[in-house]
């Protein structure tokens, strides 16, 4: 009964090991959803498999702003969690309170949004702003 106990500890720890290593750090997928794309010079975005957009710098991997997110047809649909610290205070509140709806339309190496409907007058220019392009890890 003791050799079975210990193999399936073993196994366990082996499966374990795999899942995290499948959804760790390093391991995202790099274009897709989930995925991780370019924001330009300064950002990056990256979609988990939990439904969380999180959107950082690329010099010091802070978050500047977490979403959930949907994608559907090609169309994401946002609603903030935790809004841009420089956006004022009830604007960060239409962003939490109100999701903002955007097309995804195919560029070479990603898409473009183009907002459908978002009441919050800040976070369309935010998301507009750049091409969401297909991140290239660093060397």
């Amino acid at each position: 009964m003791n050799k079975f106990v210990a193999a399936a500890v073993v196994a366990l720890g082996f499966a374990s090991v795999a899942h995290a290593d499948h959804h760790g750090r390093g391991k995202e997928q790099l274009n897709g959803f989930p995925g991780l794309y370019d924001l330009g010079p300064a950002g990056r975005a990256t979609f988990p498999h939990d439904g969380y957009l999180v959107i950082s710098l690329k010099s010091s991997d802070a978050a500047i702003t977490v979403m959930e997110y949907e994608v559907t047809d090609q169309v994401l649909k946002v609603k903030m969690v935790s809004p841009p610290s420089f956006v004022p205070a009830a604007l960060q509140q239409c962003m939490i309170d109100n999701p903002g709806v955007y097309e995804m339309v195919d560029i070479e190496n990603g898409f473009r949004l183009k907002v459908q409907e978002d009441p919050c007058a800040v976070r369309p220019g935010l998301m507009q702003r750049t091409p969401w392009t297909d991140y290239k890890r660093p060397e």
